[in-house]
Order: structure tokens, then C-alpha cells, then sequence
């Protein structure tokens, strides 16, 4: 397509670029590349997804973009002199390139992209870091490197899934400490699933912004003289809300509503109950819990998006427990909870 021929020789100069001062040549690393790519796309559930696409037209479109996601992963971690051509190159094509790698139509095989990385020695909790950054709103190189031990998660299928896996695994823990804690005395009422963060405000909950990432315990209730909820803080620019949305869908693809978490969805179908009007997004802007984007756009991305997600186990045992726990905290404080 002519509106994709910029973009494939950009593609194609990194290419050139990742395999300069390598002891493998690009002809090697191909052969070896092939059996992979073919092994990785028998395991595509929709066959239709590559009618048409021969095997060698696969292997390359795969060894291809594989390099390519390397390439701009290195130049992102460790930009250095020798490579400032390409990255003035690739700079114009940034922010679609950060958005698009996580677009989920747009993964590629994750034994692929593992295979060339092991060319340049790039360790997984690199990309994994440097992806974090960027999600969390932090743009600190010091925060690209991070320790994971692989062994800890399901082999990731592709770079979507393994960002999710990294950012979410890490709730199984929090929430057997959660289990442990404290079970609510409810009163018989809860409180409504539509309320707001100013509702919340003006019933004497306060809320905070935990000290971790929406990746481990994203939300708790705090029962005492002055009750709060605390939730992971959430950074929203057009970058991480492309990314959000399509680690959303991916669940949608991959999980069953009865018996999975969807931690995305159910994360951000919490914040999107909170969020209301304008009041209730000041409201969690003042405590530092969503930051980023304007407010129209933080309004219409959580409008939108609300009324799409697949709320699954991890809502109902954060949401549902806190509703209790909020009531229970209402009536000691002889305050009026409204009924659901």
C-alpha cells in the first residue's frame, strides 16, 4: 500500500542497522528465523487472519518486523552517537511507532522477537521497563532496567501479552495478603454501583493514591475513624490509553468473564464508575490517583470506554468488598448511605 512505503523503509534501514558489528549475517539469522516463524503461525486461532500470506512471505513479513521492534527498543533504551542517523530517521514516526506496537492486529510472534533479541544480548526486563515507563508516565531511563524472572510467568505469546503479564501478574500475591485481612461486618446495604468520586467525598470517604502501580493491590479499603480507599494512580496520554484499550481487547479475546480476573477491565471499569462529570475527575486529580490528557479527553476516554469493558473476578472482589466496607464505615459514622 503507497500510504505504507515510508514507514517499510524506515522499517528496513533499522534492519540494516541491527545487524552492523553482528557475527551472524542477515542471511544466517533468516534460515534460522524460518522454521520459528512457521511454528509460530500454526498457532494463530484465526487461520483467515493469515489467508493469502505464503510461508516465506510470512517468515520475512515476521523477521522483518522483528528486527525492526529490536532496533527501536535499543535505540530507545540506549540511544548512542553512532546510530543518530537512524533515530532521526525513525523520529518523525515515533509516536505512531510507541502507539502501534502494542496495537494487538499488530503483534508479532513472540519466539520471533525472543530469538533476535538473544542477538544482541537485549534482556527481556529492558523492553519490559522501558514499556512500564512509558505506561506509567515516567520517562526516566533509570527506570527501563528492571529484574524479572521469566520463569515466574506463562510464556507470552506476543509483546501485548507480556506486558500484561508483567504489569498484572503481580496481583495474584497482593491479593492473597487482601484475603488474609480483615473480612467487612455489613449492615445489610451497599452502597450503589454508580457512586462518584464527589459522592464519595461528601460521604466522608476519602480517596488516595496508592504507593504502587495499578499492577499489584489497586484497590483497598481502609476502615477507621476516617475511612479511605486507596487506588493505584493512573497516567493517561494518547500513548498509554491506545495501549490500555488494546490490553482491554486482548483480554476480551483470551479470558472467560466467569472464571478469569481481567484485571484490565476490571481496573479500569472501577475508575470509570468513579468518574462521572468533571467534579468527581478533579476530584482524583487533587489526589493524584489519574493525571495526564485534558479533562475532556480523560471524560470521553472513560465514557467511552466504560460502557465497553468486561468487568470479571478481580472487579467483583475489589469492587464489592469496598461497597460493604464503605457502608459499614457510613453507619458507625452515623452517616446516611444511600440504598442501592
Amino acid at each position: 500500500m503507497p500510504e505504507l512505503q515510508a514507514m517499510e523503509e524506515v522499517k528496513h534501514t533499522a534492519v540494516n542497522y541491527f545487524f552492523q558489528g553482528l557475527a551472524e549475517s542477515r542471511e544466517e539469522t533468516y534460515k534460522k528465523i524460518i522454521p520459528i516463524a512457521h511454528k509460530a503461525r500454526d498457532c494463530y486461532a484465526n487461520t483467515g487472519a493469515v489467508t493469502g500470506i505464503t510461508d516465506e512471505k510470512f517468515a520475512t513479513m515476521t523477521f522483518v518486523d522483528a528486527c525492526f521492534l529490536v532496533q527501536f527498543m535499543d535505540e530507545m533504551c540506549h540511544a548512542r552517537g553512532e546510530t543518530f542517523q537512524l533515530t532521526s530517521t525513525i523520529q518523525p514516526y515515533m509516536i505512531g511507532i510507541l502507539r502501534d506496537i502494542l496495537l494487538l492486529e499488530n503483534q508479532i510472534p513472540w519466539p520471533v522477537v525472543k530469538f533476535i533479541m538473544a542477538l544482541r544480548r537485549f534482556p527481556t526486563g529492558e523492553i519490559v521497563g522501558f514499556m512500564a515507563s512509558y505506561l506509567h508516565g515516567s520517562k526516566s531511563k533509570e527506570s527501563y532496567r528492571i529484574d524479572i524472572n521469566e520463569s515466574c510467568y506463562k510464556k507470552p505469546s506476543h509483546l501485548l501479552c507480556l506486558i500484561r503479564l508483567c504489569e498484572f501478574e503481580a496481583a495474584a500475591a497482593a491479593d492473597i495478603k487482601l484475603k488474609q485481612g480483615r473480612r467487612a461486618r455489613f449492615s445489610g446495604k451497599v452502597l450503589p454501583v454508580s457512586t462518584s468520586a464527589a459522592e464519595l467525598k461528601e460521604m466522608g470517604i476519602m480517596l488516595k493514591a496508592s504507593g504502587t502501580h495499578f499492577s499489584a493491590m489497586w484497590m483497598i479499603m481502609e476502615c477507621t475513624i476516617f475511612p479511605k480507599i486507596y487506588l493505584a494512580p493512573l497516567h493517561l496520554d494518547n500513548t498509554s490509553a491506545c495501549w490500555l484499550v488494546n490490553m482491554v481487547a486482548f483480554e476480551m479475546c483470551v479470558e472467560s468473564v466467569w472464571t478469569d480476573d481481567y484485571p484490565v477491565n476490571s481496573y479500569l471499569a472501577i475508575l470509570s464508575l468513579l468518574v462521572d462529570k468533571k467534579d468527581d475527575l478533579r476530584e482524583l486529580r487533587i489526589k493524584r490517583i489519574v493525571d495526564g490528557l485534558t479533562d475532556r479527553q480523560t471524560l470521553e476516554f472513560f465514557g467511552g470506554l466504560g460502557q465497553n469493558l468486561c468487568a470479571g473476578q478481580a472487579y467483583w472482589y475489589h469492587h464489592r468488598p469496598c461497597k460493604l466496607q464503605a457502608e459499614e464505615v457510613c453507619v458507625d459514622s452515623h452517616l446516611q448511605a444511600p440504598l442501592q
